[in-house]
């Protein structure tokens, strides 16, 4: 976990110290405020077993200034999440794959207004996630009221670069734990959006 909001930290720092040599050499464009996101890409969970899977979402957002946009992420992911291990046996615990979705509310802030655009991010929301079931060596020790479907409040970190209309970013999703069973996630992902693009002046 602590090396996860370092390399977040480390990026954000890296792109702010980017913009500010950048800037003084380009004008700033100015951008359409309506924009709607589209990205995938894959999760990973922080774990003694491995896991993870794929996210999707949509965002469509809003530009309060050319720097900063606020929008509503709906996302999905398929995750094998998972599960701690009480005995200290050699043998393996199986996760069987379960769905999560989100709705945040978020915002972004871009370090420049050209058209190579790095930028951090935060978002704050509701998190649902479905029965996750295990089976394997824990055998008694699993106790099924701890991976039952629910939802709980979590907030969500980025940082990434847009150039032109394609779109790239890492975050990272804290999530509460049902019982032992850990629903926080990396993700990286990739994409595009529609909308947003450059004002077109005449001469």
């Amino acid at each position: 976990m602590n090396r996860i909001l370092l390399l977040l930290a480390l990026s954000i720092f890296s792109l702010s110290s980017y913009s500010q040599d950048y800037s003084d050499v380009q004008e700033p464009i100015e951008y359409k405020p309506f924009r709607v996101d589209f990205m995938s890409g894959i999760a990973f969970i922080p774990s003694n077993i491995i896991s993870g899977g794929i996210i999707f979402g949509v965002e469509p957002k809003y530009a309060l200034s050319p720097r900063i946009n606020s929008g509503i992420r709906l996302h999905g992911a398929g995750l094998v999440r998972s599960f701690y291990k009480i005995n200290l046996n050699t043998q393996e615990v199986q996760a069987n794959a379960s769905a999560m979705g989100s709705a945040l509310l978020t915002t972004d802030y871009y370090f420049l207004t050209q058209e190579i655009r790095p930028f951090a991010g935060i978002g704050t929301g509701m998190y649902w996630y479905q029965t996750a079931s295990f089976k394997g060596d824990a055998g008694a020790n699993t106790d099924p009221t701890e991976t039952k479907a629910g939802s709980k409040f979590g907030v969500m970190t980025r940082a990434g670069l847009e150039a032109y209309h394609i779109r790239f970013s890492v975050e990272y999703n804290f999530v509460g734990k049902s019982g032992r069973t850990k629903n926080s996630y990396l993700g990286v992902s990739a994409g595009f959006y529609l909308g947003g693009g450059k004002y077109k002046f005449e001469n």
